[in-house]
C-alpha cells in the first residue's frame, strides 16, 4: 500500500489538476463528464471519522499551530499549498498529534505498564513531553547515532531513554525484545 500511496503523491504532485479531475469524473477544463469516476486506486487506512475522532480526543493537549501560504510549493503543485508551523508544538514536531492519540487511545491497565518505543528524535520527544502529561510512563531506546539534544530533552520530559542501537532498527528490534510487556508505540506507521 505504501508503494502505491507514493506513487499517488508523485503523480499528484506532476499533475495535480489531472489527477483530481480523473477521480471526479471531469474533463480538463474541469467540466463534468458522462463517464463515471475512475475507481480509486487503493483505500486510505484511515478514513476521515477516524481522524475527525482523533481531533476531539487530542485537542486539549495539542498546540493548534498555523500555517503559512508556500509560493514555490503553490507554483510547483499549480495550487495552493500551505505549510503547517508545527515547530510551534511543545515538542518542536508534527509528531505530538500521533503521539498523544496513541496514548490516549490506551486501556487504563496497559497506561500503568508504560509504553515502549523506537526513535531517534522527534517521536521520542512527543511520547515523553505527553506521557508526562498523561501519567503514561515511557521509555524509548535511541540508537547511538541520536542527537544529544533530543536525548536530553526527552529525559527532561521524564522518559526512560536507552542508547542502543546503530540505527533505528536495531533500536526497534531492542525495544521489542526487551519490554514484551508493553505497549509499543509505532512513531512512523
Amino acid at each position: 500500500r505504501s508503494r502505491a500511496l507514493q506513487r499517488s503523491v508523485r503523480r499528484v504532485l506532476r499533475s495535480p489538476r489531472r489527477c483530481l479531475s480523473e477521480v471526479a469524473g471531469a474533463d480538463d477544463e474541469g467540466e463534468a463528464t458522462k463517464q463515471p469516476a475512475r475507481k480509486k486506486p487503493f483505500e486510505l487506512p484511515v478514513t476521515y471519522e477516524d481522524v475527525s475522532r482523533a481531533y476531539y480526543r487530542i485537542r486539549s493537549g495539542i498546540v493548534r499551530s498555523t500555517t503559512s501560504y508556500s509560493e514555490t510549493l503553490s507554483a510547483l503543485c499549480d495550487c495552493d499549498v500551505y505549510l503547517k508551523r508545527d515547530f510551534e508544538q511543545a515538542s518542536g514536531s508534527f509528531k505530538e498529534r500521533g503521539a498523544r492519540n496513541a496514548l490516549m487511545l490506551l486501556s487504563e491497565e496497559k497506561k500503568s505498564k508504560g509504553v515502549v518505543a523506537a526513535s531517534a528524535g522527534n517521536h521520542a520527544l512527543a511520547l515523553a513531553y505527553h506521557g508526562a502529561k498523561l501519567g503514561v510512563p515511557v521509555t524509548v531506546v535511541m540508537p547511538v547515532t541520536a542527537p544529544m539534544t533530543k536525548v536530553e530533552r526527552s529525559r527532561k520530559y521524564g522518559a526512560e531513554v536507552l542508547l542502543k542501537g546503530a540505527h533505528i532498527g536495531e533500536a526497534k528490534e531492542f525495544a521489542m525484545e526487551t519490554f514484551p510487556d508493553r505497549s509499543y508505540i509505532n512513531g512512523y506507521d
